[in-house]
This record gives C-alpha cells, structure tokens and sequence, in this order.
C-alpha cells in the first residue's frame, strides 16, 4: 500500500480477474461519490447499489464505506463540490421565488445563499479587565491580596 492508501483504496485498486472487474469497482466508487455530491442519502445509495448493480445488502454497505472513505481523503474537493451544488438549488428556488413575487421564500433563499458564502459572521467579545488578572489552577481562589500576598503571611518551608 502507498503512504495515501486506505485498505479501501487498495480494494479499489486491487481489481479482479480481468480487465472488466479491474475497472468495474473504481466506475462504482466514482458513480456514487457523484451520487453523494447530488445529495443522495445512505438508504437511496444503498437501493441504487442494489438495484443497479443487482449486488447483496452487505456488498452495497461495503461499497458505501469504501465510498465515504475515499472521499474522506479528498474532503476539500467533495465539500467544494457540494456547496457548488447547493448554491445552484438556492439561486434556481430563488428565480422562482422572484418570478412569483413569493417575498417570504426569496429572502428565506437569499439568507441561505449568505450562509453558505459565510456572510454572517458571529463576532465574539471578549473584555479583559486590564487592572486584574485571576487565574485558577484549581487551587483554592486568592482572596483579595491577590499575588503579592500578605506582609504577615509566613513563607518559610
């Protein structure tokens, strides 16, 4: 196995007895990270693997394993992908919710575009009190003295 192989992609890769089955699993992985990408659930891949490839329950689980962890290792460019593919539904549910003058859904579309392009940014605040400083490291809290300690706190070991 190389250093970027998972047993998933060396099954990929390991093929079968002739040149048909060599390809076969790597047209399979590549068929449903497309279907993935679109959106498809678990259940609908597994019905797909199933009816179209005429392949057992455990087969198709396997198929979807192998599936998902190829695409784990290429997750920057699934993801990518995927929102592509969203941003396309919500400007085509947008269109037609402009076209019918349908102002609650078009801006319900418009805030999810937003999300998706990360428009909204939650802005955290954090106050530091810049005359005092406690930190606690489980310890019992200092009392108001605070670090210096007190001028008649004995300190010999």
């Amino acid at each position: 196995m190389g250093v970027n192989q998972n047993k998933y992609q060396s099954f990929v890769e390991a093929g079968g007895k002739n040149s048909v089955q060599k390809n076969q699993r790597k047209y399979r992985i590549a068929k449903l990270t497309e279907l993935i990408t679109k959106g498809y659930s678990r259940s609908k891949l597994k019905d797909y693997i199933m009816d179209t490839w005429e392949v057992g329950s455990e087969m198709a689980d396997e198929y979807i394993r192998m599936t998902y962890s190829v695409l784990g290792e290429n997750s920057d460019e699934v993801i990518e992908n995927s929102k592509n593919i969203q941003l396309e539904r919500l400007e085509d549910l947008l269109r037609k919710a402009l076209d019918s003058d349908d102002k609650t859904n078009s801006l319900k579309a418009l805030d999810m575009i937003n999300k998706l392009h990360g428009l909204y940014i939650e802005k955290k605040e954090v106050k530091l009190d810049s005359q005092k400083l406690k930190f606690s490291f489980g310890d019992e809290p200092e009392e108001e003295g605070g670090v210096e300690g007190d001028e008649n706190q004995d300190t010999s070991i």
